[in-house]
This record gives C-alpha cells, sequence and structure tokens, in this order.
C-alpha cells in the first residue's frame, strides 16, 4: 500500500472519527477525505438547527419528522451536542 498523507487534526465527535477512519480504509475505493469533511459539516449544522430548534419549544417527533430521522436519533444528537 503507498504512503498516504493526511490531516492529524484531533477529532471531538465520535461520527468526525468514524468517517475519518473509514476515510482511511477506502481510500482507494473512491472515499477522499474532503466528501467526508463535507458530510460532517452538513450533519455538524444539521445537529446544531436540531439543538436550536428543540430550544425554541419544537417537539422530538416534529424535529425527527422534519429531518427524516428517528427519534431516538434526535435524543441522540440532542446528548451528544449539548454535553
Amino acid at each position: 500500500m503507498p504512503h498516504m498523507e493526511f490531516d492529524l487534526t484531533s477529532v471531538h465527535i465520535v461520527e468526525q472519527a468514524s468517517m475519518f477512519l473509514i476515510a482511511i480504509l477506502y481510500c482507494n475505493e473512491g472515499i477522499s477525505p474532503p466528501l467526508v469533511n463535507n458530510k460532517i459539516q452538513k450533519e455538524s449544522q444539521r445537529n446544531q438547527e436540531i439543538c436550536e430548534r428543540y430550544e425554541a419549544g419544537e417537539g422530538v417527533q416534529d424535529l425527527a419528522k422534519a429531518f427524516g430521522i428517528s427519534d431516538k436519533r434526535v435524543y441522540q444528537v440532542l446528548r451528544d451536542t449539548r454535553g
């Protein structure tokens, strides 16, 4: 396997770490770190919006429906994002 260089930065979110490892493992399969980073950025923005809307009074079921995710995932986002 040829030597590959990656920007080694600290990762604070499990999803980011997972996507980073996937990018390393499958770099020869067409998955590139910029695409992975774009996905992480979109999820991070989505998660922030979920928290803001929840804090503004929107219900978990409404948020799940609006973002096309399960109620359980909304609770996970709230737990992981808000600490």
